[in-house]
């Protein structure tokens, strides 16, 4: 049990995670020595043998489908303790079974990670449009912090550089403090405004840089 306890904390170390969910990649390495206590609640009173274990721990074929399952939401690949416990799930009840769990613990994960990151981007969103627009009016806004908040950041697909969504990010920011009809426009008007005086780069609508779009245009 040591011996497999050294390998799944060395895989953990080695495991990539974006930036969004660094802290719980070290609750992770921490929480290693649980994942034992968990899977041994899993079984239960049933019995498996270890080399069993170790075998579909070690089935390449299961190994992928589990992390494709996993990753269909989470946005890093899946840790050691969570790839025990599909093992043992697909021991216990059938591989579908186990690569169903992962993709229920990737979509928990990610679900549980996003919240915790749009927590800490909710102080950039004031309570009311009031106190958002004298904040635009002031030179204050945060339209950066905005921007991810509403999940208007995308990256170029040619060159990976960062763009916004300025018409995603206004609507968003309208529909959030649920303005009328007149008090929509003007804000509206306000906020593409503010935007437009930034250094952040407006998507229009397209999925490239505005440098890349150039250049897509000229070899055309």
């Amino acid at each position: 049990m040591k011996n497999t306890l050294e390998l799944f904390k060395h895989s953990l170390n080695q495991c990539w995670i974006s930036n969004i969910a660094q802290r719980r990649c070290e609750h992770l390495a921490n929480s290693v020595p649980n994942s034992f206590e968990s899977a041994m609640a899993q079984i239960g009173k049933k019995q498996l043998r270890a080399d069993a274990v170790d075998a579909m721990l070690n089935d390449q074929d299961f190994r992928a489908k589990t992390k494709a399952a996993y990753e269909e939401n989470a946005r890093w690949q899946p840790y050691p303790d969570a790839i025990l416990s599909w093992a043992i799930q697909a021991l216990l009840s059938g591989q579908k079974s186990a690569v169903a769990l992962a993709r229920r613990q990737g979509k928990n994960d990610w679900e549980e990670v996003d919240a915790q990151y749009k927590a800490e981007l909710s102080s950039a969103v004031p309570e009311t449009w009031s106190d958002l627009e004298e904040e635009i009016n002031e030179g204050d806004a945060d339209f950066h912090a905005l921007a991810k908040y509403f999940e208007a950041v995308d990256s170029c697909a040619r060159c990976g550089a960062e763009i916004i969504h300025f018409d995603s990010l206004v609507e968003s920011i309208t529909s959030y403090y649920q303005l009328s009809e007149d008090d929509e426009g003007n804000a509206s008007d306000l906020i593409n405004e503010a935007l437009n005086a930034t250094d952040m780069e407006d998507a229009e609508g397209s999925c490239l840089c505005n440098y890349c779009s150039y250049m897509t245009s000229k070899d055309d």
